[in-house]
């Protein structure tokens, strides 16, 4: 993966550096060999329900783990929690906390925890947080990844004090190697039936009975006071943990857009590709930025902020595209100049129009193909458009060349299909605004999946699949999609009929009025 992929779109290759060894051993055994401390241990075995990601959930592990930490630096541990009660967790953090000095949690999506320890003071904690993540080369990983670099301070996190408070409400062991605790408990929590994940999610934010660190550390007395008249909860963010004199103004309406950003996608489903250039504008207007300068060289005049500069040269760039029948190289290239760095009310928003703008002279379907399913792959929760899938397999369909590979092109197609599934579930918790255009919705999505069906049959003799596994999976689309987009069209067809009766009855009434 380093060498290939990610070489190839980075443009170098990091296993070319004098500082980096290779040691093809398994983390267990690296851990007890003597050795160099290290800033950063990052963990990320298999799922701890399984054999073969338990011996890294273990005190030993930890231990070891704890002893090859340097000054000040940080152990970090993907723990997969989404079918568990909170028993599993409560295991693994308690040998957590019996290998290092402070332990911390921080949940990156649902049933996902990154837990991190440190045996050093005041690391989870930075001064200088923003700011570091607002590093250039953080901000274009974070992108990569679908995130602003804002994002990380509001994720759910969970401190020391307050996963202590976990651990200790309840008999807790830890899980070493010699008791198998987890290994024992994790199968049989993982298949028993119940809301696992309500249940977890009760006890990770109850009320906190000891005292917030994040809560006492600027206001001395007075939010000790208040840290008594006000209920806090277990979960926290960072922003919370950085105090009030840490947040700026700037970091502050940064989260406002990202905010702005996810309201968009989740009222209006189908138009946010044009909504956002309201929202863009607005800002442009009414809340312009300027550029941080030394006092001895302003003369007089404010330069803009280099944000706001990209945001004018994308409008610019925009403008001259879209009135033009079939854009130019220069024009598409030009506005694909400003995707970076990440803009939440921009990049996202503008990687559809440039795809819309190729559509149009139908001469790049690689590159309108690689905007279309960046926007479906790193769509933000709750996305419910449809017309953007639909549109991308009718372009592969079209230009199959774009992916050359017939089984992977099997596999996006297959993908696509799936994904709107996912979003038509995601569109019954949004209200119909037009029968029409829902109908019109349906009829675009019945077609697509009808020629990813199709073009999907000619290639599966390119994949491992068998024909009865491909006439299986042909029943399940039309089972699980294509039969309920069916009867959803029925419906809709016969709410438009009762509209129009309405509206000819309401006519005629009004005629019948008037010649009275």
């Amino acid at each position: 993966m380093l060498r290939g992929p990610i070489a190839q779109e980075t443009g170098f290759d990091p296993l070319h550096d004098d500082r980096v060894r290779l040691i093809a051993t398994p983390p267990e055994l690296a851990l007890m060999a003597a050795g160099e401390a290290f800033d950063i241990i990052l963990s990320s075995p298999s799922s701890s329900a399984v054999v073969a990601g338990g011996a890294s959930f273990t005190t030993e592990y930890y231990r070891r783990a704890s002893r090859r930490l340097a000054d000040r630096g940080i152990f970090c541990q993907r723990f997969e929690c989404l079918d568990y009660g909170i028993d599993p967790l409560r295991l693994v953090v308690q040998s957590l906390r019996q290998a290092f000095r402070e332990v911390i949690a921080v949940e990156t999506a649902a049933g996902e925890l990154l837990l991190m320890a440190t045996n050093s003071e005041g690391v989870f904690i930075p001064d200088d947080l923003p700011a570091r993540l607002e590093a250039p080369h953080v901000r274009k990983l974070l992108a990569r990844s679908g995130l602003d670099w804002s994002t990380p301070l509001n994720f759910p996190t969970y401190d020391h004090a307050a996963l202590g408070e976990i651990c200790d409400e309840a008999r807790t062991w830890s899980n070493s190697s010699a008791n198998g605790l987890l290994a024992l408990n994790a199968p049989l929590d993982m298949m028993r039936w119940g809301t696992k994940l309500q249940d977890a999610q009760r006890v990770l934010t109850a009320v906190r009975t000891t005292p917030a660190p994040f809560w006492n550390r600027e206001g001395g007395e007075k939010s000790n006071l208040l840290a008594g008249e006000v209920k806090l909860s277990r979960k926290s963010r960072f922003l919370e943990w950085l105090g009030d004199s840490r947040v700026s103004p700037e970091l502050l309406r940064r989260l406002s857009e990202v905010v702005t950003q996810q309201k968009l996608v989740r009222e209006y489903p189908e138009s946010h590709w044009w909504e956002y250039r309201k929202a863009l504008r607005q800002q442009l207007q009414d809340h312009p930025r300027s550029s941080i300068q030394q006092v001895k060289h302003v003369r007089g005049v404010k330069q803009a902020h280099p944000e706001d500069v990209t945001r004018k040269s994308y409008f610019e760039a925009f403008g001259e595209a879209v009135q033009r029948a079939k854009p130019t190289d220069a024009q598409i290239a030009a506005m694909e100049a400003c995707l970076e760095p990440y803009d939440p009310l921009l990049s996202y928003f503008a990687r559809q129009e440039i795809a819309d703008l190729q559509a149009r002279s139908d001469t790049d379907p690689v590159g309108e193909l690689a905007h279309r399913l960046h926007v479906i792959h790193f769509a933000p929760a709750g996305e419910a458009s449809t017309r953007n899938v639909a549109s991308t397999i009718e372009l592969l369909v079209r230009h199959p060349e774009a992916i050359p590979d017939d089984a992977r092109r099997f596999d996006v197609l297959n993908g696509l299909v799936q994904t709107l599934r996912t979003r038509w579930e995601s569109r019954q918790n949004t209200p119909v605004l037009t029968v029409a255009r829902q109908l019109t919705d349906v009829d675009r999505s019945v077609v697509a999946i009808e020629r990813a069906v199709t073009a999907m049959g000619e290639l599966v003799p390119s994949t491992s699949l068998t024909p009865d596994d491909w006439a299986t999976r042909k029943q399940v689309v039309d089972r699980i999609l294509l039969r309920p987009l069916r009867a959803y069209r029925t419906e809709l067809q016969a709410t438009a009929q009762r509209n129009e009766g309405r509206t000819r009855a309401i006519l005629e009434q009004a005629a019948e009025a008037k010649s009275e």
